[in-house]
């Protein structure tokens, strides 16, 4: 639309021009001289006004883009939280399987504590190796064994539990 008023405004300059140098007393004269006038003005408004609405649309424009960055920007912020409460969920598993472990190596210990000694009925003469007596002891039907003393002589002793007894 500003095109063809542009090209109205062009013709009527010339047109103007024409009769300006015709007849520049009359009044088709000074009418001329308000049309143009008029023309002038309102195609500097419509292009003030497409201006205007050239930057009211590039302003939208930047808007939107600023809006979509923003929510991509949230988007990842919630995605990184949520990696983060998975990553922190996955670190108390691990305690657990920690704990877990660390419980059944207490409960063997404490299961070793309470095993009881009873001296080998098969194991002859002088217990001088552990590794012996824990292969006689285990040949028993026994947890295994270990050498100790029982006054000055080293004997053979097998571990059983306590509640076998």
């Amino acid at each position: 639309m500003a095109l063809s008023r542009s090209m109205a405004l062009f013709f009527l300059i010339l047109l103007a021009g024409d009769i300006w140098t015709i007849d520049a007393g009359s009044q088709g004269a000074k009418l001329a001289k308000k049309v143009v006038k008029s023309l002038v003005k309102d195609v500097v408004e419509a292009g003030e006004e497409q201006a205007a609405e050239g930057a009211q649309n590039e302003a939208k424009s930047l808007i939107k883009e600023r809006e979509d960055e923003n929510e991509e920007k949230q988007e990842i912020q919630k995605v990184e939280e949520k990696e983060a409460v998975v990553e922190n969920d996955m670190k108390v598993v691990e305690k657990d399987e920690e704990k877990e472990a660390m419980g059944a190596m207490e409960k063997t210990a404490v299961e070793d504590e309470v095993r009881c000694l009873l001296e080998s009925t098969q194991f002859e003469g002088l217990c001088l190796s552990s590794d012996t007596c824990d292969g006689v002891c285990i040949n028993e039907g026994l947890l295994g064994g270990k050498c100790k003393f029982e006054g000055a002589m080293p004997k053979c002793f097998c571990k059983k539990p306590c509640l076998m007894q």
